[in-house]
């Protein structure tokens, strides 16, 4: 992470932080959009007091402007499309806030002018806080409402020097404090994403091979047939068995053995397509989801890639190991099932093939039998 510019290196890893960071903020920014809603509202009681005949120029910012556009943001939020722009959503709110209370320091005549830079420091904390702004955009977000602060403070509507000094100090402050905890917010944020997602990580990857574990191939088995049956693909999910690794085991010992299983998960990881799913089911089985793939003979020439690969890998061993592959098809215009459903089918199409052993066994939904020979390379 770089911790100058607060962003991963990996495009991948940065682009998910942000989906959970704008997910999580998604109701925290709703409360924070009303209640400054409110707030700007509930301070047109103090107009009435404290600017006199100004008051209808006030309001007239107030509920003519700021509010209606704070309100259609905070709208915004609940359309889905706008969830990924939540940032300049809040950005938008912070700004439209401050230029509102800027354009009210414009117009009001002294001394009432005196006292209208303090809500400036509301909406700084606001911008720096309530919104949920990474840094990156709080930090610009606040110098722009510092200079636009100084430009009317300095050109358009001058304060006295006393009163201009006392201002910029209370509101330099709150800028570099909010700095601060914006910062350290955001750091505490990705920290906690990043080891999340390790966590995560390991909870989903079998120990030993590096692949998916049984519980998560089987959970996006799930996922993915769902989303193929709604999306009208297709799906083909294959279980594999190495014929003769007892063999292995009992002639080289158990380390050998794992090496063994290792090697052939990462074969499996490199000959499949980065949208495909690897995993370990156990033992010396194996577990593959090809997303999208209908056409059965690219599905027998992948495992045939995959035989050669295995080969060509165990050129220098004593004792060779082949697999047996059982799949089960699956495309849209058939009945939804669960992910049993699938394990169930693609290891009775496994049985078929361990008969024949190196042989690969497709079905269909239906367990009829649409492909049963040796794997060719």
């Amino acid at each position: 992470m770089d911790l100058f510019n607060l962003s991963f290196k990996d495009p991948g890893v940065e682009r998910k932080f942000c989906e959970e960071y704008a997910r999580k903020s998604l109701p925290i920014v709703r409360f924070a959009l009303l209640f400054g809603i409110f707030l700007y509202s509930i301070f047109a009681l103090l107009d009435a007091v404290i600017v006199g005949i100004l008051k209808t120029v006030i309001w007239m910012i107030r509920f003519g402007f700021v509010v209606p556009i704070a309100f259609t943001l905070f709208l915004l939020t609940f359309l889905k499309p706008f969830h990924k722009h939540l940032q300049t959503i809040s950005s938008l709110a912070a700004l439209i806030g401050g230029f509102g209370i800027l354009a009210m320091l414009a117009i009001i005549k002294p001394p009432s002018m005196y006292l209208y830079s303090q809500g400036l420091t509301l909406v700084l904390f606001f911008n720096f806080a309530l919104l949920r702004l990474r840094f990156s955009y709080a930090s610009i977000n606040g110098l722009l409402l510092l200079i636009g602060f100084q430009i009317v403070s300095l050109k358009i509507n001058p304060l006295p020097k006393a009163v201009f000094i006392n201002n910029n100090f209370f509101l330099v402050s709150t800028y570099a404090g909010g700095l601060f905890v914006s910062y350290v917010m955001e750091k505490l944020e990705r920290e906690n994403f990043l080891n999340t997602l390790v966590l995560k990580k390991f909870a989903e990857t079998d120990g030993l091979t590096g692949i998916m574990n049984r519980n998560s191939l089987l959970s996006t088995l799930r996922i993915e047939s769902q989303r193929v049956g709604k999306k009208g693909e297709s799906l083909v999910f294959c279980m594999i068995d190495l014929d003769n690794f007892k063999e292995i085991n009992d002639y080289f010992g158990h380390l050998k053995g794992d090496e063994h299983l290792k090697n052939f998960g990462q074969i499996l990881s490199k000959k499949f397509r980065t949208t495909d799913y690897v995993g370990r089911v156990g033992g010396d089985e194996f577990g593959v989801i090809l997303v999208g793939l209908s056409d059965i003979e690219r599905v027998i020439d992948a495992f045939g890639d995959v035989r050669k690969e295995y080969f060509r890998s165990q050129a220098d061993s004593a004792t060779k190991s082949s697999f047996s592959v059982g799949c089960v098809f699956f495309n849209s215009f058939e009945a939804p099932q669960d992910e049993f459903f699938f394990y169930s089918l693609a290891d009775l199409a496994l049985s078929k093939a361990k008969k024949k052993k190196d042989s690969i066994c497709i079905v269909d939904q239906r367990n009829n039998c649409l492909y049963l020979g040796e794997i060719k390379t």
